[in-house]
């Protein structure tokens, strides 16, 4: 079950990256969507191997894929911060903070070729 859950995650990541890939391409997805497809394969995959390679009872292959997790994930996090969201400089903040910041302050701008209604 576990297995069938963590491939319609990333499935579905997929998916919505792919659909809404004009609408998302000034944020710079690719890295934020790879952080979370590594997390979900990672945390899956060690608790498959651990428990099939290794003859420990359920308590101590928990125990083992919550320690790696405890190690695995603050590094993970440390290259998605740094990959997935880039800052730039202060003179010259990335697209993805600037697309941010444009939002935020209510400047969205249609796309090219989006349709313009009026009433």
């Amino acid at each position: 079950v576990v297995y069938i859950l963590c491939c319609f995650a990333i499935v579905f990541v997929v998916a919505f990256e792919k659909v809404f890939d004009h609408y998302l391409e000034k944020i710079e997805p690719y890295y934020k969507f790879w952080g979370v497809k590594i997390v979900v394969s990672v945390t899956y995959a060690q608790s498959f191997i651990i428990s099939s390679c290794f003859s420990l009872s359920d308590e101590q292959i928990s125990l083992y894929h919550c320690l790696l997790c405890c190690v695995e994930l603050p590094l993970l996090c440390v290259l998605h911060a740094t990959k997935a969201y880039p800052s730039g400089t202060p003179d010259e903040p990335r697209p993805w903070i600037q697309a941010m910041i444009a939002a935020s302050q209510g400047q969205h701008r249609p796309s090219p070729g989006a349709a313009v209604q009026t009433r």
